[in-house]
Protein backbone atom coordinates (compact mmCIF):
# COMPACT_ATOMS: atom_id res chain seq x y z
CA UNK A 1 0.00 0.00 0.00
CA UNK A 2 1.29 3.29 -1.04
CA UNK A 3 2.34 5.73 1.98
CA UNK A 4 2.72 9.61 2.08
CA UNK A 5 4.92 10.78 4.86
CA UNK A 6 5.36 14.67 5.27
CA UNK A 7 6.89 16.58 7.43
CA UNK A 8 8.17 20.19 8.13
CA UNK A 9 12.12 20.41 8.30
CA UNK A 10 12.25 23.11 10.66
CA UNK A 11 9.47 21.57 13.26
CA UNK A 12 10.91 21.57 16.37
CA UNK A 13 8.70 19.31 17.75
CA UNK A 14 9.23 16.14 15.91
CA UNK A 15 12.41 16.02 14.45
CA UNK A 16 12.43 15.29 10.24
CA UNK A 17 14.89 12.81 10.46
CA UNK A 18 11.97 10.77 12.21
CA UNK A 19 9.91 10.93 9.01
CA UNK A 20 12.72 10.26 6.90
CA UNK A 21 13.44 6.87 8.92
CA UNK A 22 9.58 6.01 9.06
CA UNK A 23 9.39 6.81 5.47
CA UNK A 24 13.04 4.18 4.68
CA UNK A 25 10.84 1.69 6.51
CA UNK A 26 7.42 1.50 5.01
CA UNK A 27 7.13 -0.31 1.80
CA UNK A 28 5.97 2.06 -1.01
CA UNK A 29 6.48 5.37 1.13
CA UNK A 30 6.98 9.02 -0.03
CA UNK A 31 8.46 11.14 1.87
CA UNK A 32 7.83 14.97 1.07
CA UNK A 33 9.47 17.43 3.46
CA UNK A 34 8.70 21.13 3.39
CA UNK A 35 11.79 23.65 4.13
CA UNK A 36 11.24 26.20 6.20
CA UNK A 37 8.47 25.03 7.94
CA UNK A 38 7.70 23.59 11.04
CA UNK A 39 5.22 21.45 13.01
CA UNK A 40 2.37 23.35 11.57
CA UNK A 41 3.39 22.72 7.69
CA UNK A 42 -0.14 21.72 7.01
CA UNK A 43 -1.53 25.42 7.96
CA UNK A 44 1.73 27.43 6.84
CA UNK A 45 1.96 25.47 3.43
CA UNK A 46 -1.95 24.78 2.88
CA UNK A 47 -2.16 25.05 -0.82
CA UNK A 48 0.44 23.37 -1.29
CA UNK A 49 0.34 20.23 1.43
CA UNK A 50 -3.63 19.92 -0.12
CA UNK A 51 -2.28 19.33 -3.89
CA UNK A 52 0.36 17.02 -2.87
CA UNK A 53 -2.09 15.17 -1.25
CA UNK A 54 -4.58 14.84 -3.88
CA UNK A 55 -2.37 13.98 -6.39
CA UNK A 56 -0.98 11.25 -4.14
CA UNK A 57 -4.73 10.02 -3.32
CA UNK A 58 -4.98 10.21 -7.79
CA UNK A 59 -2.06 8.16 -7.97
CA UNK A 60 -0.39 10.55 -9.11
CA UNK A 61 3.55 11.02 -9.39
CA UNK A 62 5.91 11.28 -6.28
CA UNK A 63 6.54 14.59 -5.30
CA UNK A 64 10.42 15.75 -4.51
Amino acid sequence: MPVLVMAGEADCVVPVENSRLLAEKLPNAQLVTFPGAGHLFVVERADEVNSIIIDFLKGGAPHA
